[in-house]
């Protein structure tokens, strides 16, 4: 019951975890990018610095409505996935028993 009408199960659920793939890729390189910018205190001093600073702490900050934005086109995607094979093999079950019944 992997591919129904066009509809690739495993295909939808490998783009599900390619989601929470890339959450983890764009998170580890922003903590990379934080710890580089975090180290800049030590040469990079003053006015100038700091407002470099603060900056790439703003747009961090609002790293946490992007990583949670994947996280759930991940859930929905994979929640999709599942929904419609849950309602595949209730039809075919529900087909059987028709084709069953008027047999006999």
């Amino acid at each position: 019951m992997d591919n129904n009408q066009g509809i690739n199960i495993l295909e939808v659920k490998r783009i599900s975890r390619n989601f929470i793939d890339y959450r983890k890729e764009i998170s580890i390189i922003f903590n990379e990018y934080k710890r580089i910018i975090d180290n800049t205190k030590t040469y990079f001093i003053g006015e100038a610095g700091n407002e470099y600073r603060k900056k790439f702490t703003k747009f961090y900050n609002k790293l946490g409505i992007i990583l949670e934005s994947l996280t759930e086109f991940s859930e929905s995607l994979n929640n999709i996935a599942n929904e419609y094979k849950n309602t595949m093999e209730l039809a075919a079950k529900n087909l059987e028993k028709d084709i069953l019944k008027n047999i006999k």
